[in-house]
């Protein structure tokens, strides 16, 4: 993706249509304090999700409760996403230094290639489609009206998951899609602009047109933190530290960061998201998340 330092959200949705992969594609990318690197991304960002059950998981040997996955996921949507990771060839256990949960592995496969990830399990990310799904208003309008339009929408923000990623998050290491690029912490070492976080690909400047809209940050002081040219460690240690803090929780910042892009979109298209057509939902989706 180009750089979208200084354009409104309009704009930054304009540029932000289309998919990604490796180092320079395109990916789409709310008030307390901005979240620092390293920080975890726990903030109230939009409508909270309901707390979760008094029995909703065991705390780990760190004292953080891993929230169940919910019982209503649709069944359609984790079948879509638990395609396997093309890189889990030959992996082992493994560790990394700022990663702290079980689920590490190091994994050697196309002749050789080595990447040590990360890679969520196929619920968890339904879990943060559906949390996310809830801050675009015409698809949250076809949950009760068009329940199958409902499935079929998180279908499509399901399908540009494993488009931008295979579910893979690279802790270190090299990733083939097509060239094999080199990542740290999520982000690719060798990209110019876009700089993409992973799983599902989010700009810097699609987070921080989330944070100063929604958030209450800075637009400007965020681009500034994080850079808008080459990678930095800053954005690297952000994308590491959010996916630490989804990892056991039912809801991923940066999955909301580009749902409320997607929703800035729909709008200018929908204003009345619950007399949307269901069909014209659905197409414009998918020029927001292709494949």
């Amino acid at each position: 993706m180009k750089a979208l330092a200084g354009l409104t959200v309009a704009a930054a949705v304009g540029l932000a249509i289309g998919a990604c992969s490796g180092q320079d594609g395109q990916a789409l990318a709310p008030s307390e304090a901005p979240i620092e690197a390293g920080a975890g991304v726990d903030a109230d960002a939009g409508t909270p999700p309901p707390p979760p059950p008094p029995d909703a998981g065991k705390p780990d040997d760190g004292g953080v409760v891993f929230e169940p996955l919910p019982a209503d996921l649709p069944a359609a949507l984790v079948a879509k996403l638990s395609v396997k990771p093309y890189v889990e060839d030959a992996c082992v256990d493994a560790t990394y230094t700022g990663f702290p949960y079980p689920g590490v592995k190091q994994c050697t496969y196309n002749g050789g290639l080595k990447v040590t990830v990360a890679n969520p399990i196929p619920g968890r990310v339904a879990a943060w489609i559906v949390d996310s799904a809830a801050l675009i208003d015409t698809v949250a309008s076809l949950k009760t009206r068009e329940p199958a339009s409902y499935e079929a929408a998180l279908l499509v923000i399901a399908g540009n998951v494993l488009g931008q990623s295979s579910r893979i998050f690279p802790l270190t290491g090299q990733v083939d899609e097509g060239t094999v690029y080199t990542f740290e912490k999520g982000v690719t070492k060798t990209c110019t602009t876009g700089c993409f976080c992973r799983i599902n690909s989010t700009s810097r400047q699609m987070w921080c047109s989330y944070a100063a809209a929604v958030r209450g940050e800075v637009e400007a002081d965020c681009l500034a933190r994080f850079g808008t040219q080459t990678f930095t460690a800053a954005w690297a240690d952000f994308c590491l530290a959010n996916h630490v803090s989804a990892w056991p929780k039912n809801r991923n910042e940066t999955f909301r960061a580009r749902a409320y892009v997607a929703n800035a979109a729909l709008k200018a298209r929908f204003p009345t998201p619950a007399t949307a057509p269901a069909a014209d939902v659905l197409a414009a989706l998918k020029t927001i998340f292709p494949p």
